[in-house]
């Protein structure tokens, strides 16, 4: 459902006459809803507080707690990228990684970063805000809205060099369509955020070294264009990091978000933390 508001108080009370809905009128007020996860487009802390979310121009809003004081259910938020990391390790069949990223690519670029099948949060839970990496030291900015590298790699950047080249469609679905038609304004686009998709990927690989980065989001629709040219580009680097890098497609398409909500409410209600804790009852 769309916005009435970017207020967080507006935000907030939407959310929760959501779930309520939802569970009054579909799922008849069932004891098998135990939980619900809320998976935020910006940056999140270990606490629930959104620190700050470019999108909606929050800063420091109490997300969690909020929740937690008019919800009769257990909340749990979490990072957008780090969610669909979750969804991916908990349904999407990836079993024997250990070690896997999901780059999620919309109008922020951030990465969910799984560690020997853990969810790699950092000391703040802020970890993974590739899009912040910047490459260009001119391009400093003390106060980040949109990172460096998200601002050639997210969709705003796309569209703009798109309709600078003289592309017709003002939206991401009439630039696919565009795209899907062989369109040469739309091939010259996705050629340049080609360069610079298969850049995001190194660095990930040199941070992270996954064995697979997923690519998540609306813009990994566009992957299968320039797969080709993404995975010369990594061949091309010699370096032992991307020497046996994956690069697939989430079979979530737009959905990866959402399922890393089911996946937050899964893990943290039934999940054993630690299997070492056997140990503690012999």
């Amino acid at each position: 459902m769309p916005h009435r508001s970017t207020n967080p108080e507006v935000v907030c009370q939407d959310l929760i006459d959501v779930v309520l809905r939802v569970w009054s009128k579909r799922l008849k007020n069932s004891a098998r809803l135990r939980g619900v996860g809320f998976a935020v487009s910006g940056l999140i802390n270990t606490r629930g507080v959104i620190r700050k979310a470019p999108t909606l121009g929050w800063h420091d809003v109490d997300l969690k707690n909020e929740l937690l004081l008019k919800l009769p259910l257990p909340a749990f938020a979490e990072n957008d990228a780090n969610a669909a990391a979750l969804a991916e390790l908990s349904f999407g069949g990836r079993v024997g990684y250990s070690d896997l990223c999901v780059l999620l690519l919309d109008f922020g670029v951030g990465a969910g970063i799984i560690s020997e099948r853990k969810l790699f949060r950092g000391y703040m839970g802020l970890a993974g805000e590739i899009g912040h990496l910047c490459l260009e030291p001119a391009k400093r900015h003390p106060d980040e809205e949109i990172g460096f590298l998200e601002s050639r790699v997210g969709r705003n950047n796309l569209l703009a060099v798109y309709r600078q080249a003289g592309g017709k469609e003002k939206d991401l679905a009439g630039f696919l369509e565009d795209l899907k038609g062989n369109g040469s304004t739309a091939r010259k686009a996705v050629e340049t955020w080609a360069e610079w998709l298969a850049l995001t990927i190194s660095n990930l690989a040199d941070i992270a070294n996954p064995k697979l980065v997923v690519l998540a989001g609306p813009l990994s629709e566009l992957y299968p264009f320039v797969e080709k040219r993404v995975r010369e580009r990594l061949g091309e680097r010699r370096f032992p990091t991307v020497e046996e890098l994956e690069v697939e497609v989430s079979t979530f398409g737009r959905d990866s978000a959402a399922l890393g909500g089911a996946a937050l409410v899964s893990n943290g209600l039934f999940s054993v933390p630690d299997s070492s804790f056997l140990g503690d009852l012999a």
